[in-house]
């Protein structure tokens, strides 16, 4: 009955240790080793609050108050967001808005995508 035991034990330990190998290979990295989640998001509204529809936003990087490295322009999908996810932390992005609507411009205020501010919503203003 020992033996029994003792064979029955080692299976168990030994399942065990599979599982728990198979349990750290499916967690995939280490996640002090993946990128920083650097989602960003710029929504563009009408003054009514709806989305705005076929909107282009386009972000341009600010060095020392000059633009560099302009991203191509995104349309902005059905809730009239557009995601920037390859924005690096530490780094200021003007928003600029292109195709606004007939009868709507975009508002003089100087928006930015930067650290602390990683969701920027843009109303438009009617002209």
């Amino acid at each position: 009955m020992k033996t029994i035991t003792k064979k029955l034990s080692l299976v168990l330990m030994l399942v065990i240790g599979i599982i728990g190998c198979f349990t750290l290979f499916a967690c995939g990295e280490d996640p002090d080793t993946l990128p920083e989640d650097t989602g960003y998001a710029v929504y563009v509204k009408l003054p009514d609050g709806t989305a705005a529809a076929n909107v282009q936003v386009q972000v341009c990087k600010e060095v020392n108050g000059a633009e560099t490295e302009c991203k191509s322009p995104f349309d902005v999908n059905a809730e009239g967001k557009v995601e920037f996810n390859d924005i690096v932390a530490g780094e200021v992005y003007n928003v600029h808005l292109l195709k606004v609507p007939a009868g709507y411009k975009a508002p003089e205020t100087k928006f930015q995508l930067k650290d602390g501010n990683k969701v920027v919503t843009i109303t438009l203003v009617a002209e």
